[in-house]
């Protein structure tokens, strides 16, 4: 072996032994960078005319378990689904509160039948009378904030939809121009391009379940885990459109709010069901469902207490008049409940005159005022 070959050797082993430093202080200096996966220097024995020549750089080999990747991406979802959902909850319980809150509607309703039974037992009083107004407006107040902040919650939904749809794409379009990035750099290293591409898909795992499938040459397809394409050569495109104000008629089933396209196709119910699972399909379920569910049982309790505060409980109204409750200045019949808790409201005319609490609403005048009876009513 000459002189010349033998340091050629040596050269090329030095070379191989600080390109494995350098990668080995990448790996020390990033391991809790988010999206990086470790590095390893591939080198195999250089053979030039039959005669060893050195050491020879094959490439860089970037280590990823992918099963483990997926799994805990899966999780994301999983947790991060979960948490939204229970985070809005909480938001709702206060909202109507519980039995033993001050403020919530059933203290309000007990406040209101207290003053009842106060007023019943000095009918002459008009302080107790003008009381049971106060705390009955208590109940009416009451039901219209809840019904306005569950609004309030519908909305903030929507807004969220809209704003992880933006994401969605932006992040599909972004995988789609690394995916063909890291095809053009050959036989150049393309991990840093990899970390980038991990990056923005851990960053929408939490929207949806994902699947990553390899396409060879480094490129990559993603799917849901039910089956819905996101990107496979070419990124999908969502659009969803925000509502600016949303109130209680207002559904998807209806056409009053926007539901999800793919592609500018319309996704049927079956094709929502694909992507549930993480953050977006829980915002469309408690804007759809469990908020609208909500509001219906709050219109329900409206509509119960303007029946038994009319109904037989005040004799002087006449057919189709409204009683100490109304809906607009009217009084609801239960064909227009939806929305009701919003819109309810103590009647104007015992505003003004309290005395109609005991002699009713349709009273041309004063009775004696020692009579309980309409109170008991």
């Amino acid at each position: 072996m000459s002189l010349t070959h033998s340091l050629a050797n040596a050269i090329s082993g030095m070379t191989a032994a600080s390109r494995r430093a350098e990668i080995v202080s990448s790996n020390v200096a990033n391991a809790l960078t988010e999206g990086y996966a470790c590095r390893e220097l591939e080198v195999t024995a250089s053979n030039v005319g039959g005669r060893g020549a050195g050491v020879q750089i094959i490439g860089i080999n970037r280590y990823v378990d992918r099963a483990v990747l997926s799994d805990r991406r899966l999780a994301d979802a999983e947790l991060d689904g979960a948490s939204s959902r229970a985070q809005t909850l909480t938001r709702l319980e206060a909202i109507i509160g519980t039995a033993d809150d001050d403020g919530s509607l059933s203290s309000r309703i007990a406040e209101f039948e207290a003053a009842l039974i106060e007023a019943g037992s000095d009918p002459s009083s008009d302080v107790r009378l003008t009381n049971v107004v106060n705390k009955l407006a208590s109940v009416t107040e009451t039901l219209n904030r809840q019904s306005d902040s569950i609004q309030s919650l519908r909305q903030e939904a929507d807004a969220s939809i809209a704003e992880q749809v933006d994401t969605l794409n932006l992040s599909l379009k972004q995988i789609e121009k690394l995916n063909s990035d890291i095809v053009r750099t050959g036989s150049v290293d393309a991990s840093a391009l990899m970390d980038q591409r991990q990056v923005i898909i851990d960053r929408i795992s939490g929207f949806v379940p994902l699947r990553e499938m390899d396409r060879g040459n480094g490129r990559i397809a993603l799917t849901t885990t039910s089956g819905l394409t996101l990107i496979d050569g070419k990124a999908a495109e969502f659009s969803f459109d925000r509502s600016p104000i949303i109130t209680a008629d207002m559904t998807q089933e209806a056409g009053g709010l926007s539901g999800l396209s793919q592609n500018g196709v319309p996704l049927s119910e079956t094709a929502m069901s694909r992507l549930s699972g993480g953050t977006l399909s829980v915002s469309f379920t408690l804007r759809d469902d469990t908020f609208v569910t909500v509001q219906s049982d709050l219109d329900a309790i409206a509509g119960d207490l303007m029946t038994r505060l009319k109904g037989s409980a005040d004799p002087t109204l006449a057919t189709g008049a409204a009683g100490l409750l109304t809906d607009v200045g009217a009084f609801s019949n239960g064909t227009n409940n939806v929305g009701l808790a919003g819109r309810i409201a103590v009647n104007a005319t015992v505003n003004q005159e309290p005395w109609r609490v005991r002699d009713g609403i349709g009273a041309t005048t004063q009775g004696p005022v020692g009579d309980a009876t309409q109170i008991n009513r």
